[in-house]
């Protein structure tokens, strides 16, 4: 187990940087969607759109704007250092940014769920004494690892066939071929014995009884 993983210092850390994300792509939402209403409430009272958008206009609008600034620059940067890791041949680094991309991603489209959910699992791993393996990123990123190994075996499989049951039919071809060739001994060297009685019989070496 590595220092990291011992303290759980990387844990707490993406803990609160999912719980920050979650936050303000929530908290952007929220105004936005509560400004809109509000002015909506205020067309249909008889105010013009210029006034009801005078009317909920306040310094918190710059949120909204902030959150999705920073969904779109973390999706992006994440694209990119995917791509770059790709083009390097680390695949496994690629692979982890294209999950990061997509967790992104997902908080921006669930409005911040997704980012307070993996927030509150970070947090509740360190304080378990969990760390980075056992953290949230590396847990969905375990699980989509083990659903790829068995859709690859799955396709695998239905492509050529299970091992298993080509190694019985083979095994058992050549017992039979082993039995019949084994049987076929016993028979001819029975016949040269029965022959050889004959002859012996017939040949008159055994002297008359008195």
């Amino acid at each position: 187990m590595s220092e990291t993983d011992e303290s759980g210092g990387g844990s707490w850390f993406d803990g609160v940087e999912h719980t920050v994300d979650g936050a303000l792509e929530a908290t952007g939402h929220f105004i936005e969607s509560t400004g809109e209403e509000a002015a909506s409430a205020f067309e249909a009272a008889g105010a013009t759109a210029e006034d009801a958008a005078k009317l909920v206009a306040s310094d918190a609008d710059v949120i909204p704007g902030i959150s999705e600034v920073a969904g779109v620059l973390q999706t992006g940067y994440h694209a990119g250092a995917a791509i770059g890791s790709a083009i390097e041949g680390d695949w496994d680094g690629a692979a982890d940014h294209a999950l990061s991309m997509a967790e992104a991603a997902g908080n921006v489209a669930t409005y911040g769920g997704l980012g307070l959910a993996e927030g509150a699992w970070d947090l509740t791993n360190a304080a378990d004494g969990g760390g980075e393996s056992t953290d949230a990123h590396h847990t969905i990123q375990g699980a989509l690892q083990t659903a790829g190994n068995w859709l690859g075996d799955t396709a695998y499989n239905l492509i050529n066939g299970d091992d298993s049951s080509t190694g019985g039919t083979g095994s058992s071809g050549d017992d039979s071929s082993a039995q019949s060739s084994s049987g076929g001994d016993p028979g001819s060297s029975g016949d040269a014995g029965a022959y050889g009685d004959e002859s012996g019989a017939d040949g008159g070496d055994v002297p008359p009884s008195e």
